[in-house]
């Protein structure tokens, strides 16, 4: 399997995306974190694939050891050549800056994962999930805008407030309308309608990452274990006697919702919450780094 996992290295942890994007607006390129292979090496196979692909440039100084640390986590973990492409088609379509060079991405997770499977014996099956464009503009949450230039008109921020089963609707709505990520983060979640939708999205194939407070997630009527534990879907906490008090979601990287309220039916029904939902580009990608932020900060917690 050693020629088809150089490939993917080359493929991925070499990518264009951030550069190619920068300079056509002519910006200069995003700073990405670096990572050294001692470090990797403590990694499970979950965190090595996350944070090699996020520090990819730093990665391919040193590909050859890379490769070797990855080849050692795959014979220990010995992963489904399947779960694992579509795992990596997840993260580097978080990582990319356009829909281009998502679905670039996709088909080449495609071809990659093909291979692989041929070079095992197989028929060159398809083992990924095939590319999945944003809903077009005419439905209720536009696509992601190609740059940073918005057009004013294009951009909207819609507010809901609480009690109101109307402004419920909103959230489980932008939760159901999710098709590719849905990156969670909130101080409690104990409603189980939205559990469900949580759950629905997951099962549709959208990549879901969760990020609570841990004093909350362990009170009673919590889900964020539940999700965890029976759905597989990733969950860090703070695990800090300070509060992981956040209540926001990033969905596709297209849209943000964020405020004062919690995910529980005590605020759906009785208290006077408010969220926002917005498409600005510079608002999604705010609450995207801080998400990334938080979500390497509790990696060890």
């Amino acid at each position: 399997m050693s020629d088809p996992i150089s490939a993917c290295l080359a493929a991925l942890c070499g990518g264009s995306s951030d550069s190619n994007q920068n300079t056509q607006y002519g910006n200069e390129p995003k700073p990405r974190p670096q990572i050294s292979a001692q470090e990797a090496s403590n990694m499970n196979l979950n965190d090595f694939i996350y944070r090699t692909l996020e520090s990819s440039p730093s990665v391919m100084y040193n590909r050859n050891e890379f490769a070797g640390i990855y080849s050692n986590l795959l014979a220990h973990n010995n992963p489904n050549a399947g779960s694992l492409a579509k795992q990596i088609e997840d993260i580097v379509g978080r990582l990319s800056s356009n829909e281009n060079d998502r679905a670039t991405t996709s088909w080449a997770i495609q071809m990659i994962g093909m291979a692989i499977d041929f070079n095992q014996g197989g028929q060159g099956q398809v083992i990924s999930t095939p590319y999945q464009a944003p809903p077009p503009a005419a439905q209720s949450y536009g696509p992601r805008p190609s740059n940073n230039n918005q057009n004013n008109n294009d951009v909207y921020v819609n507010a809901y407030f609480f009690p109101s089963e109307d402004s419920f609707q909103k959230l489980i709505s932008l939760l159901k309308n999710a098709r590719r990520t849905l990156d969670i983060c909130v101080f409690s979640i104990t409603d189980d309608d939205i559990k469900y939708a949580i759950i629905d999205a997951k099962n549709r194939g959208v990549a879901i990452r969760i990020i609570s407070d841990d004093d909350q997630a362990k009170g009673l009527g919590a889900d964020v274990f539940e999700l965890r534990d029976e759905h597989g879907i990733p969950v860090r906490l703070d695990n800090r006697s300070s509060y992981m008090h956040n209540k926001f979601c990033v969905a596709d990287r297209n849209l943000v919702l964020s405020g004062s309220y919690n995910w529980t039916k005590n605020a759906r029904k009785n208290n006077q919450e408010n969220f926002i939902i917005t498409n600005s580009r510079p608002a999604v990608d705010s609450f995207s780094r801080e998400f990334e932020k938080l979500w390497t900060l509790f990696q060890n917690q």
